[in-house]
């Protein structure tokens, strides 16, 4: 059997989105394929699939959530997601609240539609900044993913070089030197792979260090994202930037850092944006 397709049953994939294909669930009447998909016993989506069309129905807390239609499973899967924005999704916002409240932790709400994958709705990269407070840590706990395999719930990509940029009190970019980590999970197993880093004594106080989680798309190199920073700490915005000095001088990105953040700031002190 092809390893992608280890776990599908009658063409239909072990996991979809947030559930996991219930076995018991399955049965075929006048050529169509019926399936429930769960999480834990609550059924997530009830699906039917035939030579010309398929259907998915989800369910949010015991109700009709959104209906979507599509030659193929994949076809209706990827209409069915692109029709509820991320950042209006009730089921994914429960779970991004569950995961992120009082933790270090940003999540990325991206509303970019383009980013769905078949059949798990989303890929989620996870991003942490090492410094020498943490890198034993981060060392025990990345030689325990490489143990275990397709066995955890995560899996880490890259360690490299990168920046903390600060905007210092007084206007001045401070630069810290760290490694960051980045690692992937699916949709399916994000808040058991976010509660495995948190358990690990990882991550470190301070928004600066905090895990970043967002769909793995928007962690790509060379992305400035500004964040509201900690003025009691000194510094009114940051970003965690994965590149060389080389780079960073080459491109110039300390004055962008700074171009960027006194816009926000000054954006921010007019009643708009820097809330996080």
């Amino acid at each position: 059997m092809n390893a992608a397709r280890k776990g599908w049953v009658k063409g239909l994939p072990p996991y979809l989105g947030l559930g996991i294909l219930d076995p018991s669930s399955i049965y075929e009447t006048n050529g169509t394929v019926k399936a429930k998909y769960k999480s834990g016993t609550e059924t997530v989506y009830d699906v039917s699939v035939s030579a010309v069309r398929s259907e998915i129905v989800e369910y949010f807390e015991g109700k009709e959530l959104s209906r979507s239609i599509g030659q193929e499973l994949s076809q209706a899967f990827f209409y069915h997601m692109m029709g509820i924005p991320m950042d209006d999704h009730p089921r994914l916002q429960e779970l991004f609240a569950e995961i992120a409240t009082g933790r270090n932790i940003y999540i990325s709400f991206c509303p970019d539609r383009k980013l769905v994958t078949y059949p798990a709705g989303y890929l989620f990269g996870m991003r942490l900044p090492i410094t020498i407070a943490n890198r034993a840590t981060w060392e025990a706990f990345a030689g325990w993913l490489e143990d275990c395999g397709e066995a955890a719930p995560l899996k880490f990509d890259t360690a490299q070089d990168g920046f903390v940029l600060k905007l210092s009190t007084d206007g001045n970019v401070l630069l810290d030197e760290v490694t960051i980590a980045d690692c992937s999970t699916l949709l399916l197993n994000l808040e058991a792979a976010v509660d495995l880093i948190m358990e690990s004594g990882i991550v470190l106080s301070g928004k600066e260090h905090r895990l970043t989680v967002a769909p793995i798309q928007e962690l790509a190199p060379g992305r400035l994202i500004v964040h509201p920073g900690d003025e009691g700490r000194g510094f009114l915005t940051f970003s965690v930037l994965p590149l060389t000095r080389a780079k960073l001088e080459e491109h110039r990105l300390e004055d962008l850092f700074r171009e960027v953040s006194l816009g926000l700031l000054a954006s921010s002190s007019r009643g708009g944006l820097m809330e996080e």
